[in-house]
């Protein structure tokens, strides 16, 4: 998995975890 999906995953958790 390249590094920049791994930022977009990471940013979508924390989005949902702090809307």
């Amino acid at each position: 998995m390249p590094m920049s999906q791994m930022w977009s995953y990471s940013r979508t958790h924390i989005k949902n975890l702090m809307p």
